[in-house]
């Protein structure tokens, strides 16, 4: 017989805000796509590579806060993701959350062209919880971001919610 049974309730306040000490206040925290890194990381040479403050979590990669411009909020550090002999190589970096609706527009710096922002993805909704982290919901792939995977996923692919740290 087991020593405890969880409850509808212990799933929700474990669920309900994310708040480990190893992720700092103001840190956007995103799994990005929970089947790519376990496809990503079950290749022979596949890779998941964090840097620039990076650190992964639980809950997903941690991105150190880098300020706010105008309501966008901007945040550090770089994920890559490669394999396939170096067929395959996606690297997104420095994160940007800008308000658009009642959600966010997910932006990246271009690998190709770092002054320019890539349109990643783009978050439906976003609750504010008690302690002040914002909760994003209806994460999906935006044409651009869909454009770095070549053809897997497409404009629309559904991904892992992000939060920001309160």
């Amino acid at each position: 017989m087991p020593d405890s049974v969880p409850t509808p309730a212990d799933d929700a306040a474990a669920t309900a805000s994310p708040s480990p000490a190893s992720i700092a206040p103001g840190s956007l925290v995103w799994r990005i796509k929970s089947s790519l890194i376990g496809y990503v990381r079950g290749m022979s040479d596949g890779e998941v590579l964090v840097d620039d403050g990076v650190h992964e979590t639980p809950h997903g990669f941690a991105f150190p806060p880098r300020g706010a411009d105008g309501d966008t909020l901007r945040f550090g550090g770089v994920v890559t993701f490669q394999g396939h002999n170096g067929m395959m190589h996606v690297e997104l970096s420095e994160p940007s959350l800008t308000p658009v609706g009642d959600g966010w527009r997910v932006e990246f710096s271009d690998p190709d062209a770092p002054t320019v922002r890539l349109h990643f993805a783009d978050v439906a909704s976003v609750v504010t919880g008690g302690d002040g982290t914002q909760h994003g919901t209806g994460t999906f792939l935006a044409a651009d971001g869909a454009d770095l995977f070549f053809g897997p996923y497409e404009q629309g692919t559904p991904l892992d919610d992000p939060f920001v740290q309160g």
